[in-house]
């Protein structure tokens, strides 16, 4: 009895660490995916980026996994994430008044 119950706590643990596991993965990779394509495609350097911020958006599918974007100089703050295709797109962004514009071109 103590055999099947150490096996189905091993199991629980070994399944939760497998999913914060991905979970930090997908977070942490499509951060570094922004990050390039904001300075290959949109010709923004590492300097005037002020801070990335990867997380869980609750939207579905690939949107689940986002990152805030903060650029000096500018009090926008920009929502990107990676789509079935492997391209990084601009789902939204909030203003300095703090309204939210979404992009409806996806």
């Amino acid at each position: 009895m103590k055999k099947i119950l150490f096996l189905t706590m091993l199991i629980l643990i070994l399944c939760a660490g497998g999913m914060l596991g991905y979970i930090n993965y997908k977070k942490s990779s499509t951060e570094t995916r922004v990050i390039k394509y904001l300075k290959t495609e949109e010709n923004v350097s590492e300097e005037k980026i002020d801070s990335t911020e990867p997380f869980m958006a609750n939207l579905p599918g690939d949107q689940n996994f986002m990152v805030s974007v903060s650029l000096k100089g500018d009090q926008n703050l920009y929502y990107y994430y990676e789509n079935e295709d492997n391209q990084i797109v601009l789902e939204s962004y909030t203003d300095e008044n703090g309204y939210e514009h979404v992009n409806n071109s996806k």
